[in-house]
């Protein structure tokens, strides 16, 4: 997992990108929620790799690469809100959810 970067796609890949809204899941129930939309966005993202795609060149990247891309919206709405603009204090829920994926 790497955070706050642009994935690069072969030829024929497409975007397979998940976006969860900080924001919303502190308001649903806070870390745990968190925790748990990582969690099963990874597993849905990575479940799409093995759909079977109609077009061949698309079948054969997508099974060489099985990349997967979970988002983070929300981040600098939520540090505002409930850190005052300071970044350090929204990490380390970002570190536990990365975590989630290793």
């Amino acid at each position: 997992m790497i955070p706050k970067t642009t994935v690069t796609l072969e030829n024929m890949e497409p975007c397979n990108l998940f976006e969860i809204n900080l924001v919303r899941c502190m308001e649903l129930g806070g870390e745990m929620v968190l925790l748990e939309a990582a969690y099963l966005a990874a597993r849905y993202t990575y479940r799409v790799t093995f759909r079977p795609y109609d077009w061949e060149e698309s079948r054969n990247v997508i099974s060489r690469n099985r990349r997967l891309v979970v988002g983070v919206t929300a981040y600098s709405a939520y540090t505002l809100l409930h850190h005052e603009g300071d970044y350090l204090q929204t990490g380390p829920i970002l570190d536990k959810m990365y975590q989630t994926f290793r």
